[in-house]
């Protein structure tokens, strides 16, 4: 049975991957990951949650490394890394 993660952190790494990888929106992040639009939306309403395969996606698309992927969806996001990750997205 694959692994999921709750959605609770799956924004802090959406905006932490839009962020370092210059995306300015969730469709960039869904092209770049290779996945429909929706699925993004879905993860990040709760309807989806974060599995092995958007890990493995974020990974072998991206190059974005597995242990960093783990952190981010485990750690709950601050205000404050929250207000740095949408202003690095905006800018």
């Amino acid at each position: 049975m694959a692994k999921t993660f709750v959605n609770d952190a799956s924004g802090n790494l959406f905006n932490t991957i839009r962020a370092d990888y210059n995306l300015s929106s969730d469709r960039k992040l869904a092209q770049a990951l290779e996945v429909a639009p929706p699925v993004i939306s879905k993860i990040r309403s709760g309807k989806l949650a974060v599995g092995a395969t958007m890990i493995l996606k974020a990974h072998e698309e991206l190059g974005y490394p597995v242990k960093k992927i783990r952190e981010l969806l485990t750690e709950k996001p601050t205000v404050a890394a929250a207000q740095e990750a949408a202003e690095a997205v905006a800018a």
